[in-house]
């Protein structure tokens, strides 16, 4: 068991939400609105938006590194670092720093900043800078309403504020090295691992053992492997969470969020608690269960009850020795429902089905007609759920089978050794939720077969329930609520219980009395709101990390990107006025020109909300120094009087030049005003593209594919050529005859000298395509097989370096397979050299067909082809995909062969290596597979080998 586990938590793939990747030595996380979040490095700091990262290395370039801590304090941002406390004003970008030695700490009073340098902590009000008279124990400290609680260097616990000074609170009888505080309550870490909290006597509680602690609102939290512990200060409520069931390497806790580092990556944890309900006297459940309770007791008196199912709307299935009824607990009457004897067991699925199990198998039955659907000669089921109108899955405790129309198929299971004990099929993702003595596994359910399998926690409770949200795991030692990879799992306050009741997608938990409802707590999305802007001048990139709106646009900005933050589940769509369709954001990423910028409407949708946000903008105000225009026009007047004359004689010899170079150019040259309407083309462009002049002047350059006008790369050039001033680069197009042209296209925008408002646009085009038709040649030449045009050897070898290198811990394995045909040197000399040729087409187009796509194929020798399955495709596959591939490979090539009229039926053999079991570089992982196919030709023809 320890080693599969192993192996499955290193092919899992992370899909969690709110990612983002992680540096070595993460320092700190600071918080603002609107989902804004600040990673503090010892380096670097960097904007995290829920969606997208950004550098801030603009706000941190009067700072000095190492930084060592953060405060966030919108919109401004406190970060210690070696050179003292740097206020950074995340709007402005403008920088103060106060002391100049290292901060380590930083904490927000009602009276201003205090903060940690040297051992010594500083109180900063205003602009006021003072030492606290206080002598700390390492970094033992902590503020509070009042003043700083903290540990002295004589190990006392102590209390300080600005009006009565010092005051000890007691003396510690332990070592501590983590202080923490929640309102007046103070939490203190041993360095033996012991928690305790003192309360108003000042007495320590010993709550439990933590190798790490942290605090967040209420909850103290601690990890441990894989495991998030919470303990509710407020109500003694304890959870324990499971995010992937991943190892948890760090745990850093914001003003506003909880962070884990899992695999690498922090990733936004949201610690949703279970509603628990014990005042509930006058609760519906109550009332429902009490009436039930009382009929269902008279019933079962008069004879015995095998076996009670809960059906929906209040009824349930009961079962006694002879017979089986339908008992509505609001009405309190038992209806007859079918005569069946010895029922060992009932079952319902939400299509209106009741299954009855015997000691010989068991039964499907339609509730509305009473009529017996389909027999099933399956023992011991103990679960059954539904997957699609006329298919289901039951388990029993070491097997799962397929039931359809009557027929029951048992499933191949990737693992063994596990006992089962429920299965319940989750239509949101396709996958079948499998709770065993280990855990809850979610399985892959493809074309009636399991085809992975991933380990989502350790909580071994017995049944699963669908909730209004995920899945309720229970029994009576515990429940635990399954959603999105999170497993939330009460703790404490839960005695055992006498049952455990799903009942309308809640829980209800009984011991001596009806005491406890618990349901999952929904959680609220984030509002919508712009989250950061880039501006791009001619010169220069600004970014703006709290924009405050409207926005103000300078002059000179060419375009400017807007990212915007929302929910992870919601659809970006936008309009730039009230009268334009809405458009999809993609990436939650806006890029505009300020022509364009008006009014920018944008709305987040989604199941659960829909928010609308308008973003507007202004022009900065401009002061009209009305000496320096007067002074500048009566400059310009006498330049102009002395200028005219020598412009004059040169604009003819400029013009007669330019004519005579599109005219001798061998290039095509066209000539376009503001609009890119075009006013002059060359006969080189008709010679080239083969349009005539006439149908381009007047008009706008078109670019054609094979599919049509290319309007978007039209667009891009012009907005490029717009903001830049030129563009340049290859484009492929067609020509009057439907023929592909390579061009080398350059479009440069021009302003007249005489009048710098008008402009104009010069696009030179160069026909490179017999320079593109011989790289190609030369590409295939060098890349490709001449007889079978897949990859050649070297192209082969080339692309599993690059797979080999893109394997990570998500992504860890592939898999290579070599193919090679059996006794092809003999169809040579038999049939001839040409059959030989056709024979390596025929085998290279049916594998071409038969494999997925994202498959590399390749012949790397006369007889012998090989096969990649990438770790994107790969990685998370059992063995079984491997067999199941090399079984359809030979299949594929056993099919007769018919060339020249002769039928010839061949055979191949296979070998296959894994990454990184059996190698962990191409040239001995080729080897491995080259091993395995020469076992796999000694041990017959047509059969394949792993290594």
């Amino acid at each position: 068991m320890k080693l599969w586990h192993s192996l499955l938590l290193c092919l899992v793939i992370i899909l969690c939400k709110s990612v983002f990747a992680s540096q070595l030595n993460t320092q700190a996380i600071a918080s603002q609105a609107n989902n804004q979040h600040w990673f503090l490095y010892a380096d670097d700091l960097i904007k995290y938006d829920g969606h997208n990262e950004f550098n801030a290395k603009q706000l941190t370039s009067e700072l000095t590194a190492p930084f060592l801590s953060i405060l966030s304090q919108s919109p401004f941002i406190w970060v210690g670092h070696q050179n003292g406390l740097s206020k950074v004003d995340t709007v402005t970008g403008e920088t103060r720093t106060w002391l100049e030695t290292p901060v380590t700490k930083i904490s927000q009073t009602g009276n201003g900043i205090i903060f940690q340098s040297n051992g010594r902590l500083y109180q900063l009000v205003n602009t006021t800078l003072s030492v606290l008279p206080i002598n700390l124990k390492q970094q033992l400290w902590q503020t509070s309403s009042q003043g700083v609680v903290y540990v002295s260097l004589d190990n006392s616990l102590m209390h300080w504020d600005p009006i009565n000074g010092k005051k000890k609170l007691d003396i510690l009888p332990f070592d501590a090295d983590q202080l923490l505080l929640h309102q007046e309550q103070i939490i203190l870490r041993s360095k033996t691992g012991e928690v305790f909290l003192f309360d108003e006597t000042l007495q320590p509680q010993p709550l439990f053992s933590a190798e790490n602690l942290a605090i967040f609102e209420s909850r103290l939290l601690s990890f441990k492997n894989s495991f998030i512990n919470s303990f509710n200060l407020n109500t003694q409520t304890q959870y324990q969470y499971q995010v992937n069931n991943l190892p948890i390497e760090d745990l850093k806790v914001s003003n506003q969020s909880i962070w884990l580092l899992q695999l690498g990556q922090w990733q936004k944890f949201q610690p949703a608690s279970l509603t628990l309900q014990t005042d509930i006297e006058n609760s519906e459940e109550l009332k429902l269960y009490q009436m039930g309770m009382q009929a269902f007791h008279k019933f079962a008196k008069s004879q015995p009850v095998n076996a009670v199912r809960y059906i929906d709307g209040g009824r349930w299935a009961v079962a006694t020795e002879q017979q089986i009824f339908i008992f509505s607990g609001e009405k309190g009457n038992f209806s007859p429902f079918i005569d069946k004897q010895h029922t060992q067991a009932l079952y319902f699925t939400h299509d209106g089905n009741l299954w009855v199990r015997d000691k010989d198998g068991f039964s499907q039955f339609d509730l509305g007609s009473k009529e017996r659907l389909f027999r099933y000669d399956v023992k011991h089921i103990h679960s059954i759920t539904r997957l699609a109108d006329n298919a289901f899955i039951a388990s029993t405790s070491n097997a799962l089978w397929l039931l359809e129309q009557g027929t029951a198929l048992k499933l191949p299971l990737p693992f063994k050794s596990l006992i089962f004990h429920d299965v319940l099929y989750s239509k949101h993702n396709n996958t079948l939720l499998l709770s065993t003595e280990s855990g809850l596994f979610e399985l892959t359910f493809v074309n009636k077969q399991i085809t992975g399998f991933i380990q989502r926690n350790q909580f071994s409770g017995k049944y699963l329930a669908t909730a209004e949200e995920g899945i309720w795991q229970f029994d009576k030692q515990g429940i635990a609520h399954y959603q999105n990879r999170v497993t939330k799992r009460l703790v404490a306050p839960f005695q055992i219980q006498r049952q455990v009741l799903s009942f309308r997608q809640k829980l209800m938990l009984l011991n001596q009395s009806f005491s406890l409802i618990a349901e999952q707590v929904k959680t609220q999305s984030p509002s919508l709101a712009l989250s950061h802007v880039r501006y791009h001048y001619r010169d220069k990139i600004t970014e703006s990390f709290s924009p405050k709106l409207p926005l103000t646009i300078e002059t000179d900005v060419k375009r400017f990107s807007l990212w915007f933050n929302t929910c992870q589940s919601c659809q970006l769509h936008y309009r730039l006025s009230e009268d334009a369709p809405w458009r999809l954001l993609e990436n939650n990423k806006l890029t505009l020109t300020p022509s364009e910028m008006a009014v920018l409407e944008v709305v987040a949708s989604s199941q659960s909300m829909s928010k609308t946000l308008t973003v507007t903008a202004s022009k900065p105000k401009q002061v009209w120094w009305h000496w320096i225009l007067a002074l500048t026009l009566t400059a310009g007047c006498v330049y102009w009087l002395l200028s005219k004359q020598l412009r004059a004689s040169k604009s003819k010899l400029t013009e007669h030049f330019s004519d005579m170079l599109m005219t001798h150019s061998k290039d095509a040259i066209w000539l376009a005003d503001e609009h890119f309407n075009v006013l002059k083309v060359n006969q080189a462009y008709s010679d080239i593209t083969g349009f005539s002049a006439d149908a381009l002047v007047g008009l706008k350059p078109k670019i054609y594919t094979e599919q049509g006008r290319d309007r978007k790369l039209e667009q891009h050039i012009v907005a490029e050529s717009q903001l830049n001033d030129y563009w340049t680069g290859e484009i492929w197009t067609l020509g009057a005859n439907n023929q592909k042209l390579a061009l080398d296209v350059t479009v440069t925008k021009l302003t007249h000298e005489d009048h710098p408002s008008e402009v104009f646009y010069l696009g030179v085009l160069t026909n490179i395509s017999e320079r593109k038709a011989n790289e190609k040649a030369l590409l295939n030449l060098s890349t490709r097989d001449s007889i079978t045009g897949l990859a050649n050897r070297t192209l082969f070898i080339e692309s599993l370096n690059q797979a080999i290198a893109s394997c990570n811990k998500a992504f860890p394995s592939l898999l290579l397979v070599l193919i090679d045909i059996d006794h092809f040197r003999k169809i040579n000399d038999l049939m001839g050299h040409e059959s030989g040729d056709a024979l390596l087409k025929e085998v290279a187009n049916r594998l071409s067909k038969h494999l997925d796509k994202g498959f590399t194929l390749a012949r790397v020798s006369s007889d012998e082809f090989a096969v990649l399955i990438p770790p994107y495709l790969f990685s998370g596959m059992t063995i079984f995909f491997a067999k199941k591939l090399a079984d359809d490979i030979l299949k594929c090539i056993n099919h007769p062969f018919t060339h020249q009229g002769v039928e010839t039926s061949v055979s191949a053999s296979c070998g296959l290596a894994i990454y990184p079991d059996d190698a962990i570089d191409s040239e001995h992982l080729i080897r491995c597979a080259d091993s395995a196919l020469d076992h796999a030709k000694h041990k017959g023809n047509n059969s394949y080998q792993f290594f």
